[in-house]
């Protein structure tokens, strides 16, 4: 797309240790056709070993523009922006924040350390497409970078397969003819290439040498396979192996054959040079990668389409016509594999005036807590807007997990707070989970009552209650144990409920405290952001923040 009017295209360095993240910044590269080169390390100390072309990056390109995420391990990107702006030799290279950070302290700490540009990361694809479309248009196309940045030449060999050049490439030549094998051999000398060369002289011995190869060359005529029934045969064991086959002049037409049978190239015998047999299985290898990146990146879309509807299911909008209430919410997938959880939240106002809140999670991550949580959600909207009392309806839902669940082990916490017509008090019903915090102008507490065994763990109609008094101007903050599971440091501490109640009180500022502003959706992201700094890197579980205010 861009490629600066016919100059050598920029360099990018992506610094970011999310592989999906990763996958889903190189396909918005190739929906935009950009034409500038992305190169991927995962940690902050890569990050520099690679713009100052150290150790395995000794031979690595300038890059032009770095997108440089927040939480990193080894060294933060905050930590590796100061050390690119006070090199001379770096500090021209424009580097942009891409983080899923809104947290102020980041991005103010980040302009003070002179990013060029802070952009949180979009949490959906479109989006996070149009972000990454939109940083190629300003800082590859539109602004003029300092020329050291766009006009450096290199082969496209030193940076296609950068990382495997950091240790011996192992090839597995599949050849019966001595002759064509030290042909083989001695072009890849040739060629420079630090390759380590097995050979097997029939299929039957490479099987059990292919797992461990970087590429399979494979001759098409061996002793104990003809054809394209070799290739077909490595393929059922390998179905992920990079093969180039090796054809005759007389059977080339068994090259393009050999490709739509999936391998990656052919070579014809007697054509071969060094540099061709270089190139070959070097792109063959990047190929394999594109197309494993591709299937990943299909099977993530997938289950992020999914994930989207068990989260329609598991995160409803509110029943409410109450003017006087204000709901808000924040809901974050937690884990390094970003796997959708049970959590789950519900608001309903019956006639009678009550409005019923709940919130509960299922224990464990994965589309069966998921699905397991939206019917647990859903049997408990019904059941209240039908008008059960409050006690029936969790002995039904309890009821409900025990038909639903597909592992005994599953059970699931709530937390119900019926709110009384007049608004002022409210009855509140705890199994198994943390407490909801009150929040009035004079105070924050915990609101505590006697609590059950979770569902799945109880016996029917075990739901002890108690009254609880509001006020006149009030917010509740219901949550799920995420929230404060977190770490506050290096150390085994949790953040705890006395640890949110802190976060919360630094957010509302000294009192006389606004209950209003709990129900702001930008403070519930400060409070979801200042958790996942405290603990230092992405929090193990899902979050979900219910808010109710009443003014």
């Amino acid at each position: 797309m861009n490629n600066r009017d016919g100059l050598t295209p920029v360099q990018v360095l992506l610094v970011e240790d999310d592989a999906g993240d990763a996958l889903m910044t190189r396909e918005a590269f190739e929906f935009h056709k950009v034409c500038n080169p992305l190169h991927v390390v995962t940690d902050g100390e890569q990050a520099l070993q690679f713009v100052r072309r150290e150790g395995a990056f000794a031979d690595a390109p300038r890059p032009g523009l770095i997108l440089l995420d927040v939480n990193l391990p080894r060294l933060n990107g905050l930590e590796v922006l100061a050390e690119l702006k006070q090199d001379p030799d770096l500090r021209v290279i424009p580097v942009v924040m891409l983080t899923t950070s809104r947290a102020e302290e980041d991005i103010l700490r980040s302009y003070k350390l002179h990013a060029n540009a802070y952009v949180t990361k979009p949490v959906d694809f479109e989006h996070f497409v149009e972000a990454i479309k939109q940083i190629d248009d300003f800082f590859l196309a539109l602004v003029q970078l300092p020329p050291l940045l766009t006009t450096e030449s290199h082969n496209p060999l030193q940076w296609v397969l950068m990382a495997a050049d950091a240790e011996q490439l192992r090839i597995l030549l599949v050849e019966d003819d001595d002759g064509d094998a030290l042909l083989i051999e001695e072009l890849l000398n040739e060629a420079g290439l630090a390759v380590e060369v097995q050979r097997a002289r029939q299929l039957a011995d490479a099987g059990k040498l292919i797992p461990d190869a970087a590429c399979v060359l494979l001759d098409l005529g061996l002793p104990d396979s003809q054809g394209l029934d070799g290739l077909r045969r490595l393929l059922q064991q390998e179905p992920d192996a990079t093969i180039v086959v090796l054809t005759g002049l007389s059977d080339e037409y068994l090259g393009a054959e050999a490709v739509r049978a999936g391998a990656q190239d052919y070579l014809v015998k007697g054509e071969v040079t060094g540099k061709l047999l270089s190139r070959v299985i070097r792109y063959a290898m990047e190929r394999r990668r594109w197309d494993e990146a591709q299937r990943q990146l299909q099977l993530a879309r997938a289950r992020a389409q999914e994930n989207a509807r068990l989260e329609r299911g598991l995160l409803p909008s509110a029943v409410l016509y109450d003017a006087r209430l204000n709901v808000s919410s924040r809901y974050r997938v937690g884990g390094s594999q970003r796997l959708i959880g049970g959590d789950f939240y519900d608001v309903v106002q019956t006639p009678d005036g009550w409005v019923h809140v709940l919130i509960g999670d299922v224990r464990g991550h994965g589309s069966a807590e998921a699905a397991l949580g939206v019917c647990l959600r859903v049997a408990w909207r019904a059941l209240v807007l039908a008008g059960q009392v409050p006690g029936d309806v969790l002995s039904t839902v309890q009821l409900v997990l025990w038909h639903e669940q597909q592992d005994e082990a599953m059970f699931a916490t709530i937390c119900m707070v019926s709110v009384a017509p007049d608004r002022r008090d409210g009855i509140l019903r705890l199994a198994g989970h943390p407490t909801p915090l009150l929040v009035t102008p004079d105070r924050i507490i915990e609101l505590t009552a006697p609590t059950s065994l979770p569902p799945g763990l109880n016996e029917p109609g075990e739901w002890p209650e108690r009254r609880v008094e509001f006020g006149d101007r009030w917010s509740l903050l219901l949550y799920t144990d995420g929230l404060i599971e977190g770490r506050t440091g290096p150390g085994p501490d949790r953040l705890g409920t006395e640890g949110l109640m802190g976060l919360l009180r630094d957010a509302l500022g000294a009192p006389p405290f606004d209950p209003g502003r709990v129900c702001d959706e930008a403070l519930l992201n400060k409070l979801v952001d200042q958790v996942r700094e405290l603990n230092g890197s992405e929090l193990n579980d899902d979050i979900a923040i219910l808010a109710l205010g009443f003014s």
